[in-house]
């Protein structure tokens, strides 16, 4: 009885899980195009990303996605894995920095930033890191004071390799189903 209480008042301060519901359709996506070498950077109401297809490397790819698209991609994607149980120990896909791909990549990514309470997220793959640039918001005691607000550095860069993916989608697999890990 107590665990359950304590679970629903950890619930209750838990930051907002923005990027949660909306970077994992947007992986999906991205690993229906086979891509490789992402870009993605979020604007106010959209993410602009831009990519190369694994197959053709030469074919630049494009786009943007609304934040308002999203819920109508992530029921897609669920709808299309109805019936499919994934393997807890599932192997990854290749050999490039996302070695599961885009959607367990931006899953498992998107659980650190909301931790963080990050904002306007940019995310560039290259061959052998990932780098992830966000910001931080500026607490209102901070705004209030010109002097200390021009000292501080809201801005984050982030480097990951292959082993820090790894790493960081094994934490996160193993957190999964865990009233506290939500």
């Amino acid at each position: 009885m107590l665990s359950r209480a304590l679970a629903s008042s950890i619930e209750d301060v838990r930051p907002e899980s923005k990027y949660g519901r909306l970077l994992r359709p947007i992986g999906a996506f991205l690993n229906t195009l086979d891509a490789t070498h992402l870009t993605l950077a979020e604007t106010g109401e959209a993410f602009i990303w831009r990519c190369f297809q694994r197959q053709n490397p030469a074919k630049q790819l494009t786009g943007v996605i609304a934040h308002s698209d999203i819920p109508g991609m992530a029921a897609a994607f669920k709808r299309s894995r109805a019936g499919r149980v994934a393997q807890a120990g599932e192997s990854p896909l290749g050999t490039s920095v996302c070695p599961w791909g885009y959607e367990e990549l931006l899953r498992s990514l998107s659980h650190k930033l909301d931790q963080e309470c990050a904002t306007t997220v940019m995310v560039y793959e290259d061959d052998e890191s990932l780098l992830v640039q966000f910001s931080l918001p500026v607490p209102l005691y901070v705004q209030m004071e010109p002097e200390r607000f021009a000292s501080v550095n809201y801005f984050h860069e982030e480097i990951y390799s292959q082993d820090d993916i790894v790493a960081l989608v094994a934490t996160m697999r193993s957190h999964r189903g865990s009233p506290y890990y939500r």
